[in-house]
């Protein structure tokens, strides 16, 4: 399954919610889940910090979800 779909499906999201957040189209937003058209590296990094992962697990290269760095 496609990380966005999966993420946008965590979160009770629908495509509707994302097209209007990146401003793009409801088909837009299928055809990167689909993986019929490849995302701009700008949707990307906006996707990543909307869902507060990594961009490399947004693009299925990376299993961790977020490898933001934390001082305990």
């Amino acid at each position: 399954m496609n990380r966005l779909k999966l993420l946008r499906e965590e979160k009770g999201l629908y495509q509707s919610d994302i097209a209007k957040y990146l401003g793009i189209s409801v088909p837009a937003v299928g055809y990167y889940e689909n993986e019929k058209r490849d995302m701009s590296p700008e949707v990307i990094l906006k996707l990543a910090e909307y869902f507060d992962v990594s961009t490399d697990y947004l693009l299925g290269k990376s299993n961790l979800r977020n490898n933001k760095l934390t001082l305990d």
